[in-house]
């Protein structure tokens, strides 16, 4: 152990002689007391107020009225005169060709007129563009039409606003909005034995006509779908139609078919008188020829969201169209009316008869594996 430090200890010694020869004094400076005022000078004591807290119930509405049901809407009683869930007698549609190219990744919000200056050729018949999926299809008149229209779109550029566009032979793809009828190989293809429920995808021009349908509890589909639906019906199946609006990515709702498609003769009539008075207008604007790129018009349907260009060649009358739908049906609306079941809600599902594609990918009239038609029932419920 090593020695103490004295240095240390003689700072230690110095320091308490110094304190202890410090003297203590013996009683503290006392300080003069104010005098107290008497009982005259004393100011009045007044009465202490705290605020009054307000009662909650007066900031708020009371709990009652979160937990208490909604009044129900009162429907309105379903007009006998209403529209049958039928297209317009006459409305203008573009010219399909079986010589077409697909374009791709079209710019948002790009003019149908950018389309027309990049492939317009002599040959060139429409143009019908979709915006929401960002595609169009240019219909030419012939195979050597097809090729000039790609020679012109490449010396032109090929691209809108500095965006490059993607160029295809069109191939027949279920994917468009276009409800088209099937092939009698893709019939063939998707055809099932009869099983004791069978599930369909019913394509609509609008929601407004699926609305209309609800109110009425009828429906009309295109006439190519009428011997299939039948059959199903009569063969003692339990037909289920799963219906989706063009463009709206989602499935409308669901129903139950509980009568075959009457003969056609029998409700041509009154599906005529009706679908009169539902008037479409289209916006029509024409566009002046200019040097290889013909006079034409744009057609923009907004309530049918149809966007297309036409050569005024072309121009065809619009058509009566009762051909193309049968009569009015009766079926059942199933499931919660409010209930919508968006497209990213059933990714998980396919239709292995459709190709094991999505089952969103279809067309109207194309059927549904009964498991997955089954699951996507009980998701309107």
């Amino acid at each position: 152990m090593s020695a103490p430090n004295p240095n240390s200890y003689n700072d230690f010694d110095e320091f308490r002689d110094q304190y202890q020869q410090q003297a203590i004094p013996s009683e503290l400076p006392s300080q003069p007391m104010p005098p107290l005022a008497t009982y005259d000078q004393q100011q009045p004591h007044l009465p202490i107020v705290y605020p009054v807290p307000v009662p909650i119930c007066s900031y708020y509405p009371p709990v009652a009225s979160y937990t208490q049901p909604k009044p129900k809407r009162k429907r309105k009683p379903s007009n006998p005169n209403a529209p049958l869930s039928q297209p317009p007698t006459a409305r203008p549609k573009p010219r399909q060709s079986a010589y077409a190219l697909w374009v791709g990744n079209i710019p948002s919000n790009s003019p149908i007129d950018s389309l027309r200056t990049l492939f317009a050729t002599k040959d060139i018949e429409s143009i019908f563009m979709i915006p929401r999926s960002r595609c169009a299809f240019v219909n030419y008149k012939s195979e050597e039409g097809v090729v000039a229209g790609i020679e012109a779109f490449n010396q032109r550029g090929g691209q809108i606003r500095s965006n490059k566009l993607v160029v295809k032979r069109r191939t027949k793809d279920p994917d468009t909005d276009s409800p088209e009828p099937l092939t009698d190989s893709e019939r063939s293809q998707t055809s099932s034995p009869p099983l004791t429920d069978r599930y369909f995808v019913c394509k609509s021009l609008t929601v407004r006509d699926l609305e209309v349908s609800r109110e009425n509890s009828l429906w009309s589909t295109q006439s190519h779908n009428e011997a299939m639906l039948n059959k199903a019906f009569r063969d003692g199946s339990n037909v289920y139609l799963i219906f989706s609006a063009n463009r709206t990515g989602e499935f409308f709702g669901c129903a139950k078919m509980i009568e075959p498609i009457p003969p056609k003769e029998k409700t041509i009539s009154s599906v005529i008188t009706t679908s009169s008075s539902h008037v479409y207008s289209p916006v029509i604007t024409m566009t002046p020829s200019s040097g290889e790129i013909p006079a034409g018009r744009i057609v923009h349907d907004v309530e049918r969201a149809s966007l297309f260009w036409e050569v005024l060649d072309s121009v065809s009358k619009p058509v009566e169209e009762e051909s193309n739908w049968t009569s009015p049906f009766r079926i059942q609306w199933l499931g919660n009316r409010n209930r919508r079941v968006h497209f990213s809600e059933t990714r998980h599902l396919r239709n292995s008869l459709n190709s094991g594609r999505e089952v969103k990918v279809a067309r109207d009239g194309t059927e549904i594996e009964p498991s997955v038609g089954r699951t996507i029932v009980e998701m309107f419920n």
